[in-house]
């Protein structure tokens, strides 16, 4: 039963226009952004050839990588929440999990299927961009595998985040767009940080500029692996699973108690993560030179 309920989340995912939509997106803005990440790349290097120093700076990882999951970045924030939240808005439209909930299956375990669904959803999207990493192999380009892994990591990591935040505005609302809306909101919450900090707009803003999700993907671009930073999104992706799972099961009637506790509990959490220090430099030049216990 449980299979049969992931495979038919996971068709229902593909085959929907959206998902169509955001793959041909997708698979288009990861190809230009290929073919520009190199033509860009290659035309700086060459004053790099007569000038070691001046090559130390140019590393295939911030030059040519970062800027095509730049693309991806884009892609996963704006659109692919509409993905996300049609599987249940559409189920609470239709009132189908009603019927779904009529089989020998728990609420927890139909939610976990759409879970699992948009995890595989979100492994295939980014398994359009292994192509780049073969390409640009086969003309001559070098691949760090340590600062490679670093960044899919946090990537990954990141879509996680967004598919917890959809599955949170699509339990707490029944409409489309109301739950695209919020979502959007949570998710470029970060830039506005980041925007107000750089111009300078709202010194108060500043601090809870550490929160910054922008910011934090940022170490994983550098090649710095943070422990913080990893746990510090586990937390995030586990705290909008349990708040999404609270709203979307019809059964607990009283919901503010287990959402304040759920609350308490990553807040206490959040804070503990807050005191961790441990970063370790995974470029393959060593350009972060820092003491890996600082």
């Amino acid at each position: 039963m449980k299979f049969i309920l992931l495979k038919k989340e996971i068709k229902e995912f593909l085959a929907g226009k959206t998902a169509v939509l955001y793959i041909t997106l997708l698979s288009f803005i990861i190809a230009y952004s290929f073919y520009s990440a190199v033509e860009l790349y290659s035309k700086a290097s060459v004053a790099a050839i007569h000038n070691s120093f001046y090559a130390t700076g140019f590393e295939p990882t911030f030059g040519v990588f970062v800027p095509i999951f730049g693309g991806f970045f884009i892609m996963m924030s704006l659109i692919a929440p509409f993905l996300f939240i049609q599987s249940i808005v559409n189920e609470k439209r239709y009132n189908t999990i009603m019927l779904l909930a009529q089989f020998p299956t728990s609420l927890y375990t139909i939610f976990n299927a759409k879970f699992i669904a948009a995890i595989v959803v979100l492994i295939f999207t980014m398994l359009l961009l292994s192509p780049i990493f073969l390409i640009w192999h086969f003309i001559g380009g070098h691949i760090a595998i340590a600062e490679s892994m670093l960044l899919i990591l946090g990537y990954f990591l990141y879509g996680l985040l967004v598919i917890s935040i959809s599955f949170f505005t699509s339990s707490l609302f029944s409409n489309t767009s109301q739950a695209s809306i919020t979502a959007l909101s949570i998710i470029m919450a970060s830039w506005l940080l980041d925007f107000s900090k750089d111009m300078n707009l709202a010194r108060f803003l500043n601090i809870f500029s550490q929160w910054s999700l922008t910011k934090r993907l940022k170490l994983f671009e550098s090649g710095i692996l943070s422990i913080q930073t990893v746990i510090y999104f586990v937390l995030l992706i586990l705290f909008f699973y349990f708040i999404s799972y609270i709203f979307f099961n019809f059964g607990i009637r009283n919901k503010l108690k287990p959402v304040l506790a759920t609350i308490f509990l990553f807040s206490l959490l959040l804070f503990v993560n807050g005191k961790i220090a441990y970063n370790f430099d995974l470029s393959e030049s060593k350009k972060n030179s820092f003491d890996s216990n600082k």
